[in-house]
């Protein structure tokens, strides 16, 4: 699944996600899912796999930051919440300067 998405086949990776899903829940590719399904153009579906993957650890910095960025589609009003909390989770994260410039501060 991870060599679709390095070829931009997002749709096609996050069908090898579900399946890997199906054999193994894991939160770790969970969050590949809703990344790759946020790539593929299905914020929705990227923010409730998001969600589930959030359940089991709230603080996760990939997950708020898949949720956030999700959310920016789904619910415009709420991803500048998630965002900053990720931000406040993980300040030192690869994508934290890319959202703090999202969120002009």
């Amino acid at each position: 699944a991870q060599d679709l998405e390095g070829q931009q086949r997002y749709d096609a990776a996050a069908q090898m996600y579900r399946e890997a899903l199906r054999e193994r829940p894991d939160d770790a590719v969970r969050l590949r899912l809703a990344f790759a399904l946020l790539r593929s153009g299905d914020a929705a579906g990227a923010e409730r796999t998001a969600r589930d993957a959030l359940t089991d650890s709230p603080d996760s910095p990939d997950g708020l930051l898949v949720l956030g960025l999700a959310q920016r589609t789904t619910r415009p009003a709420d991803a500048p919440t998630t965002l900053r909390r990720f931000l406040a989770v993980a300040p030192e994260h690869p994508a934290a300067a890319e959202i703090r410039r999202l969120l002009g501060s």
